[in-house]
């Protein structure tokens, strides 16, 4: 499977050094300019947002080379479990997942296919890693999930015209969920997003998608191409005021009204799903050196 070497050397806009000559404003503002893109990353700015993660939970330079080497171990283990997966060989704790007994269960090839591909884009296995290196860890796997993304919307293209989407009433309700979940994180081809979205729209009215669904949809392609989103289920935590906010919404007087059509619930119960925690660095002696967060 193609994805982020392990081992690689940290770039120059990745160094430690680099880091050290930028303000602790500027390495904020980068942090969550990155974060607010995180489903649309490019290679090179998944490794910059690795390093300011990194560069937030370290000392010093030795510890930041430390917690880097430890992550890449840790990606390098993940991408043999995901080979190992490819092959057909699962783990028998792995057995309870939802999506692997859904598949056990399958009718058909398609749907068996269907679930152990959504197992494979939810798998994210317990890193052997200190907590407060997980999110660094998230970070650094993005480049390998984001190929797995790939793989599986192009093949969720060649199902749809095949044979169409998975509907409530021929599949499950499961089913549809699955091949949603395909459509949504294929950030980078809204012009496919946005196709899938205008086939999914008559079939909520009908019964053969679930509304909430369609809403989170709907959203990301408006994120995607730059437009305000409608129900408010896009977001990101924001480093200011430590709490989670929705990006730009349409109407915000009725977007409540908006996601109760939709099945969802308030935005500020909706809100409350999220955990945030905020970024401090204590600068030093003329440059701003990263510290370990407290």
């Amino acid at each position: 499977m193609a994805g982020a070497n392990a081992s690689a050397e940290p770039s120059q806009s990745t160094d430690w050094r680099y880091l050290q000559q930028h303000s602790l404003s500027e390495l904020q503002s980068q942090q969550q300019a990155l974060q607010q893109r995180f489903a649309r990353l490019s290679a090179a700015e998944a490794e910059q947002l690795l390093a300011l993660e990194l560069a937030f939970q370290s000392a010093d330079q030795a510890d930041y080379q430390a917690n880097l080497q430890q992550v890449q171990q840790a990606v390098a283990a993940y991408q043999a479990l995901v080979q190992q997966v490819e092959a057909g060989w699962v783990q028998a704790a792995w057995l309870g997942n939802r999506w692997l007994r859904l598949r056990a269960d399958a009718k058909t090839a398609a749907e068996q296919q269907l679930f152990m591909r959504t197992f494979l884009e939810q798998f994210e296995p317990e890193p052997d890693l200190a907590a407060k290196l997980h999110k660094a860890f998230a970070v650094a796997l993005q480049p390998i999930k984001q190929q797995i993304y790939l793989q599986n919307q192009r093949w969720l293209q060649q199902q749809l015209q095949a044979a169409g989407w998975f509907d409530i009433s021929k599949t499950s309700a499961d089913a549809s969920q699955a091949a949603w979940l395909m459509v949504q994180h294929a950030d980078w081809d809204p012009q496919w997003q946005q196709q899938v979205l205008q086939l999914l729209q008559p079939k909520v009215k009908q019964g053969e998608f679930q509304p909430r669904y369609f809403a989170y949809l709907a959203d990301r392609v408006a994120i995607n191409t730059g437009q305000p989103q409608h129900y408010g289920t896009q977001g990101a935590c924001d480093n200011q005021s430590g709490q989670w906010q929705p990006f730009a919404v349409e109407n915000v007087a009725q977007l409540d009204s908006k996601r109760q059509e939709m099945e969802l619930e308030p935005i500020e119960q909706y809100r409350k799903k999220f955990r945030c925690t905020s970024t401090k660095l204590k600068p030093q002696s003329g440059a701003a050196v990263p510290q370990s967060r407290k």
